[in-house]
């Protein structure tokens, strides 16, 4: 079917594609079987979680502090709404499934935690819960992007910067610049990390 994001069609939980306009569901290739656990962090709204069902995924978890968010996006999807794990939780309070996920996404939420025990809490529950050979797909604002998102503070990252966070049992694979619409006239990048192949854990 080629790039595709979907959206809700005529009837409630019917998905029909649309031109891809989600980066992260491009981005998100990494080779995993169809039985792969896949998070979300931070996918509330997204429809990300639209793609991996219509793709196949049959482990597919979303994690979001926002209840309404949540609540949006099973209302979008209908009757498909129950295939999915839903999490209603604060990323560095919640507890997960000690290594079960193969894939972690996160599209928004790692650089609002400005608070360097809250970035450690958010690595920690990482190391417990993605399986060695996992990979982590982080997006956040690059080192000339703005300084604030939503009216709230946020850290900006370099792919050195964002690695360092995560530490040495992670290799980065590679990273992608991208202008988004809202910032192209002030030419400011957002910066999608991905780090991935957890060669070796130490908790």
């Amino acid at each position: 079917m080629g790039k595709c994001i979907f959206d809700q069609g005529p009837r409630s939980g019917e998905l029909v594609p649309r031109p891809f306009g989600q980066l992260a569901a491009n981005d998100l290739n990494t080779g995993v079987e169809k039985d792969a656990a896949i998070i979300d962090v931070g996918g509330g709204s997204s429809t990300l979680v639209d793609d991996l069902l219509v793709a196949g995924f049959a482990d597919v978890s979303v994690l979001d502090i926002s209840g309404t968010a949540i609540a949006k996006s099973k209302e979008r999807l209908g009757t498909t709404a129950t295939k999915v794990n839903w999490l209603e939780a604060d990323v560095t309070e919640v507890v997960l499934p000690i290594y079960h996920f193969d894939v972690w996404h996160d599209r928004a939420v790692f650089h609002f935690l400005t608070d360097a025990d809250d970035r450690r809490k958010y690595v920690e529950l990482v190391m417990r819960s993605l399986k060695v050979g996992g990979h982590i797909i982080i997006a956040s604002f690059g080192l000339d992007g703005p300084q604030k998102c939503s009216g709230l503070d946020v850290v900006r990252y370099d792919p050195e910067t964002m690695h360092n966070e995560f530490g040495e049992q992670f290799r980065l694979i590679r990273s992608v610049a991208k202008l988004t619409r809202r910032h192209l006239e002030r030419r400011r990048n957002l910066f999608i990390a991905i780090a991935g192949r957890l060669y070796e854990r130490q908790i």
